[in-house]
């Protein structure tokens, strides 16, 4: 169980530091405004300004994030490794509903990020699993 644990943490932070590494990748291509963290309003105007791409940056961010978050936590776990894996899902899942609880995003960009992570997360155990769906 110990382990289990363990496969979850190390798979939240890995999808974590990957989530945040492809929007850093993605701020390079389509950046934020520079005053964005002092002015939560020039956020929210960017936001709802930005170009479906700017906005879809994240989206893959999540997508991968949550993949390969799930691929190391079905990994490194010994028992029910698709539930471990999904475990990861459920975190990044509730992190991204905190996200979109704090800065307002378009509706097809909150149903998105709603639907992606457990998704993402179940397919990296899959990758993991190999056939074996029963674990």
């Amino acid at each position: 169980m110990l382990r289990s644990i363990l496969a979850v943490i190390v798979g939240s932070v890995l999808a974590t530091v990957l989530i945040m590494g492809v929007q850093m990748i993605g701020h390079i291509f389509f950046p934020p405004p520079t005053d964005y963290a002092s002015n939560p309003e020039v956020l929210d105007e960017y936001i709802q300004s930005a170009p479906p791409l700017a906005l879809a940056c994240p989206l893959i961010s999540y997508l991968i994030g949550a993949f390969c978050g799930g691929w190391l936590a079905a990994f490194l776990s010994t028992c029910r490794k698709m539930m471990v894996a999904l475990m990861v899902g459920i975190i990044l899942l509730a992190l991204g509903i905190w996200n979109l609880a704090m800065v307002p995003h378009p509706a097809w960009f909150t149903v998105l990020t709603v639907v992606i992570f457990l998704p993402a997360a179940y397919g990296g155990a899959r990758m993991a699993i190999g056939k074996k769906v029963s674990e």
